[in-house]
Order: structure tokens, then sequence, then C-alpha cells
């Protein structure tokens, strides 16, 4: 295993770990809440005309679907947290790699959890911009040995134009094959 695939699994551990202790820190929550509650509840004089009265009366009589129903709705919301955040790391990265098929000057952001990311995709798309600037120079440098104009730079590949001085070619272009590359 890599470095890089210690680190992803070490990172998908660490999420994996602050997920189930999100969900046991709630359900201790609301288990220290409810004994608490139920303390106090028993600690007051309660009337039968006060309306909180026969709300925990209710809440005392079915404290098992309440207690379930506010565990299940906490698992909801913290499952939302965790499986949210990736998803928004996932959604920097897509709108950043769509950057990087057009480099520009302007860094690519992302969220500072995605650092590293940052980092490296900065460092491609630098050297994106290097290549491609090489490969504009090289095209400059050799259109006029050539007697050509540059017609187009994309990525590290350039299109050189050069009109024929014969009649019978005169104003037609004619698409030069070059050597095929040996496997």
């Amino acid at each position: 295993m890599g470095g890089g695939q210690r680190r992803s699994r070490r990172s998908t551990l660490q999420a994996w770990g602050y997920y189930l202790l999100a969900l046991m820190a709630w359900v201790t929550i609301v288990l220290v809440v409810s004994v608490l509650g139920f303390i106090i509840c028993r600690s007051l004089i309660w009337y039968e005309t006060n309306p909180l009265y026969h709300l925990l009366n209710w809440v005392r009589d079915y404290y098992f679907f309440v207690f379930a129903f506010v565990i299940l709705v906490g698992w909801v919301v913290i499952s939302y947290y965790f499986i949210a955040r990736p998803n928004q790391q996932l959604q920097a990265l897509g709108e950043a790699s769509g950057q990087l098929s057009q480099p520009t000057e302007e860094p690519i952001r992302l969220p500072p959890a995605m650092k590293s990311v940052e980092d490296q995709l900065n460092l491609a798309r630098e050297e994106a911009l290097r290549a491609q600037q090489a490969a504009r120079e090289a095209a400059e440098a050799l259109a006029p040995l050539t007697r050509s104009e540059v017609v187009q730079v994309i990525g590290t590949k350039f299109v050189l134009y050069r009109p024929s001085h014969k009649k019978d070619k005169k104003d037609k272009i004619v698409l030069v094959e070059g050597r095929k590359k040996r496997p």
C-alpha cells in the first residue's frame, strides 16, 4: 500500500470514527437529558389543570417511542452532515478540475480541509501553463523559419499554416502526414 493510499485509508477511518463518536454522543445526550428531565419532573408538584402536565404524562406513557423518535431524528441529521460535507468537497473538486482543463493565471481555491489537494492541483495548473507557454513560444519561433503563420496552439500542440506558391495547389490546404510512432 502506497503512502497516498495509507493516508486515504487513515482519513476514511478517522471520518468513520468521528461519525460513530457523534452518534454515541447524541444517544448519551438524549439519555442524560431524559433522565434529568424525569428526575426534575418527579420533584415538582404538578396540577391537572397545567397543560404541560398532560404533555409530560403522554411522554412518560410513550417514553420508548419518543426516545426512539428523538434518536432517529438526531441520527438522520448527523448522517446528513457527515454525507453532505464530503459531497461538498467532491463538488468543489469537480469545479477545480474544470479550471484545470482550461488553466488560467488565477489559482485554484478549495475548502481548507482540502489544502493538500489544492496545492497539487495548483502545481499541475502551473505546469500546464508553462507547457502551453513553451508550445506558443516554439510555434512563434518556428513560424518565421518555415515562412508560415501560427494558426492555433492547444496545450502542447500547435498548428502552422503556410500558403502554397504552386499554382495547382493555390488556396488549398494540404495536411502533412507525420511519421507514425513505434509502440
